[in-house]
């Protein structure tokens, strides 16, 4: 069962914070000197591997500092929303929601900066607050995380995996145990979840170290790659200076893994979830049992294909990397999943989502697999499924998750709350 942790409301308060900005205001100077500097040191180093970073900004920074703003956009920076104010977004009416995402739309436009797309202070949201980013157009959101627990597996102190362990109590997560760490379509908002540890957590964990770092997130590099997920990294720039060395190995370890991992970020990996919606495929049996395949897909596309007579290198699962759009392949069967026609919403969303071809039949024995395990489906469910059509070794076509033959994909994203020492008090009194 997926596990939702809830986060504690009260660790954001104003006690908290004010000591919290006695540690911080020493990142901040008088003027955005100190912060611009560290801008371009973490730039710098994302440009060295060809990475475009997202980095969310308030609305309220936006407008005090626009010039860093147009600079940081017109150096292919994407900027997205992070609220108009750094607060908690769960504590307001929806009507002040919704005057908050007016307010944001209007700095980046008054700065001719695009947005389309958002994430909320705290990583905090609910339904409310989801409801207000549908309403302001956003196309994508990155609020929602996913947890790996690889920390317990490296040596430390006893006393900083406790307190490790309480701030983690802090956050609101989805386990990757039972969770797979991959953008979802939700009301036609693509939510796309940011990876834990992050540096925050690392900091106010007291593991303030590049070599537990690198281990921390080399692990959650290796797993993502593994399963084919997605990374996003939370690096935020005022902590360049601290998780330098950790952030140029995760970026030089990605380039070493193959098959290859996708580095973009957030408005691109939209554009291709966008994208791969609607791709599709015609499959004709032909008499001597086989499938003629015409896939209808964009250039950019990764096509899977499981067969023993097509391909002997094995990508994922079983499956191989097909080329070509237009083919044969045996098979006594559809080489596609088949579902009931009354299958619930989630699981066709799902299969499209993962880039299955499928059909809505009762005919069972046309395919080469048949969900009908399945009653009501949920996020809970998916792994099973997937568990079920990798089990099977029948013949099968799919559309990977990621494009020009990846298999993994990695982001590095970082918000901006405060630029000077004004900006940080700033935040204080809300």
């Amino acid at each position: 069962m997926i596990k939702y942790h809830r986060l504690n409301h009260s660790h954001r308060n104003l006690f908290q914070l004010i000591l919290r900005g006695f540690r911080l205001l020493s990142r901040y100077g008088f003027s955005a000197r100190k912060m611009e500097f560290k801008l371009d040191q973490y730039l710098e180093i994302l440009h060295q591997y060809d990475i475009t970073p997202t980095i969310p900004i308030t609305g309220v920074i936006l407008k005090r500092h626009a010039q860093i703003a147009q600079k940081l956009s017109k150096n292919g920076v994407e900027l997205a929303g992070h609220g108009y104010k750094h607060i908690d977004y769960t504590k307001l009416s929806e009507d002040e929601i919704s005057e908050h995402f007016i307010h944001i739309g209007e700095a980046f436009r008054k700065n001719n900066i695009s947005l389309s797309g958002f994430r909320f202070p705290y990583l905090k949201h609910d339904r409310i607050c989801f409801q207000g980013l549908r309403n302001s157009h956003f196309k994508w959101d990155s609020s929602s995380t996913v947890y790996w627990d690889v920390v317990k597996d490296i040596k430390i102190e006893r006393k900083k995996y406790r307190n490790y362990e309480n701030m983690l109590k802090q956050y609101s997560y989805k386990d990757s145990v039972t969770y797979m760490s991959l953008p979802r379509f939700v009301d036609n908002i693509l939510e796309i979840p940011v990876s834990l540890p992050d540096d925050d957590l690392l900091e106010r964990g007291n593991m303030k170290d590049n070599n537990l770092a690198t281990k921390v997130w080399g692990e959650i590099l290796r797993q993502t790659h593994s399963r084919g997920e997605l990374f996003s990294l939370q690096v935020h720039p005022e902590r360049i200076h601290i998780f330098k060395e950790a952030l140029e190995k995760i970026l030089e370890n990605s380039r070493q893994l193959s098959p290859k991992v996708w580095t973009a970020n957030l408005g691109s990996i939209y554009d291709w979830w966008e994208e791969k919606k609607s791709f599709s495929a015609g499959l004709n049996f032909k008499s001597n049992g086989e499938y003629e395949v015409d896939l209808k897909c964009s250039p950019r596309a990764t096509v899977l294909v499981r067969s023993h007579h097509l391909g002997n290198d094995q990508f994922y699962k079983g499956s191989s990397l097909m080329k070509e759009r237009k083919f044969l392949i045996k098979s006594d069967r559809c080489p596609t999943i088949g579902i009931p026609k009354d299958s619930s919403v989630q699981l066709i969303q799902f299969l499209k989502n993962e880039g299955f071809i499928f059909e809505l039949s009762e005919m069972k024995e046309n395919y080469s697999i048949y969900l009908d395990t399945f009653g009501k489906f949920s996020e809970e469910d998916e792994m099973r499924a997937l568990e079920i059509i990798h089990k099977s070794k029948s013949p099968l076509i799919r559309f990977w998750r990621w494009p020009n033959e990846c298999k993994s994909a990695l982001c590095i994203t970082g918000d901006i709350d405060a630029l000077t020492s004004f900006d940080f008090l700033g935040r204080l009194f809300c």
